[in-house]
């Protein structure tokens, strides 16, 4: 169509001035929303299937893995008065610098020369153990000679009492050969006698019988007394024997006893040199004491006391070291309601305080700025607040630590618990349900499995 009109087309309609146009444009309009809409839905669905990774917030701080890295309080191991300090506060020391010269306060330690008359007290009872020791020795020289003397007195006795002994048989044997021939004059006169009677011998012979017979008899009284006095001689020399071994046991006993006397005596003077030797390391170890010397590599704190002649108890604190070189851990804090969920070697993702951070707990590789952590260990049992303490280290396997982390910074961590669905992990909070709980064996099984594969297909 030829358009030779001089009016305008916009200016001839007017759409606001007809309800049919207002209404076809309103059509318009709610086509656009209703398939906004269904774009935004079909978007949330999308994203309620998406893998959202369940965490455990927690807040701590930075510390140190090892006892020995961890802050430390120096303490006056003896109570004294301050003469000189060598440090100050950030001064930077080594392992044995001197910090603080103490001098004594108690009476007992005042005077000078104590460490050498605790030594002179020392040597002589070291002297006086010499003695009794030489002295010892002569006893048991003394008992020696007393039994060697004893022997040689026995065996004079034995023998004086084999010699009674034999005696006393030969003169039995004497007797009885005497008690014979007694026997024999005896059967003689008597039968001298009946002949006699039949006047076959003489009186002259008879009277002869007779003598001869008393003789005999005399013999036998004479070797009968004889016998007597060796069995009162066999008699003597057992008697002599036993007092002879009473006597020598008599010396014995009394050499004994004044032995064990000196061993008594050189036993408490024993006891006496080691209660000395033990007062005279005291002594030496408290006046090495009176200077206290750094026990590590490190800076200075904090000086707790800082007036010169000020007087400090034993075991109070002086100052403060920070360990040069330590392992940092960060020591966090869970509540009962999460600490069954904690297991070691765990992931933890961190955000240190001072490091700007981008943190997404749903989904820490996308996060920026935080550092990875394991699980080192947890307590077993809860502190004063009602927490569990957990200890977190840095995670070889991520990029390492800051190096000018301090201890006591702080430190927000997420430990790293199972993979979920969103729409799963908002069902959970929407029924305060507590988050699932993550083994890491079933991750570690399930990646040897992976290669397992991946070997077998190559």
């Amino acid at each position: 169509m030829l358009n030779i009109s001089d009016n305008d087309k916009e200016v001839l309609v007017n759409p606001s001035d007809y309800l049919s146009f207002q209404k076809i444009y309103k059509a318009e309009l709610g086509m656009k929303m209703i398939r906004y809409f269904l774009i935004v839905v079909t978007v949330a669905i999308l994203l309620l299937f998406m893998p959202w990774t369940q965490t455990i917030d927690g807040y701590g701080k930075i510390t140190s893995l090892y006892p020995n890295q961890k802050p430390q309080n120096i303490n006056a191991i003896v109570g004294g008065r301050i003469i000189e300090w060598y440090v100050r506060e950030g001064q930077k020391v080594k392992k044995g610098d001197t910090l603080v010269h103490l001098a004594e306060v108690k009476d007992a330690y005042w005077d000078p020369a104590l460490l050498q008359r605790t030594r002179q007290q020392l040597q002589a009872k070291q002297a006086s153990l010499i003695a009794y020791e030489n002295k010892i020795n002569f006893y048991n020289n003394q008992i020696q000679m007393i039994q060697q003397g004893l022997n040689l007195k026995l065996e004079q006795a034995e023998n004086k009492l084999k010699q009674a002994f034999m005696k006393v048989a030969s003169d039995s044997a004497d007797l009885k050969a005497v008690e014979l021939d007694a026997q024999i004059a005896q059967e003689r006169l008597n039968r001298q006698e009946q002949l006699y009677k039949q006047g076959i011998v003489s009186l002259n012979d008879l009277e002869t019988r007779r003598l001869k017979y008393r003789e005999t008899q005399s013999k036998v009284i004479a070797q009968s007394n004889k016998l007597l006095q060796s069995r009162n001689e066999l008699e003597n020399a057992k008697i002599e024997l036993d007092a002879l071994r009473a006597q020598y046991n008599k010396d014995l006993f009394k050499a004994e006893s004044e032995k064990q006397s000196a061993v008594s005596d050189k036993l408490q003077a024993e006891a006496e040199i080691a209660k000395l030797q033990n007062q005279l390391t005291n002594y030496e170890l408290r006046q090495a004491n009176y200077y206290i010397l750094s026990p590590q590599d490190g800076y200075i704190s904090e000086l707790y006391k800082t007036g010169i002649g000020e007087v400090i108890k034993e075991g109070e604190t002086l100052l403060t070291i920070l360990p040069l070189d330590y392992q940092p851990a960060i020591e966090m804090f869970v509540s009962a309601y999460d600490i069954p969920l904690i297991v070691v070697d765990a992931e933890v993702r961190i955000q240190f305080d001072g490091w700007p951070a981008f943190v997404f707990s749903g989904w820490p590789n996308a996060s920026f700025g935080t550092f990875g952590g394991k699980i080192f260990t947890y307590d077993p049992i809860v502190n004063k607040e009602g927490k569990f303490r957990v200890l977190v280290v840095p995670d070889s396997t991520d990029q390492p630590w800051p190096r000018a982390l301090k201890v006591g910074s702080g430190a927000i961590t997420w430990t790293m618990l199972k993979d979920v669905p969103i729409w799963w992990e908002l069902w959970r909070i929407f029924n305060g349900f507590p988050p699932d709980f993550y083994d890491g064996s079933f991750k570690k099984d399930k990646d040897k499995k992976d290669k397992n594969k991946n070997k077998d297909k190559k």
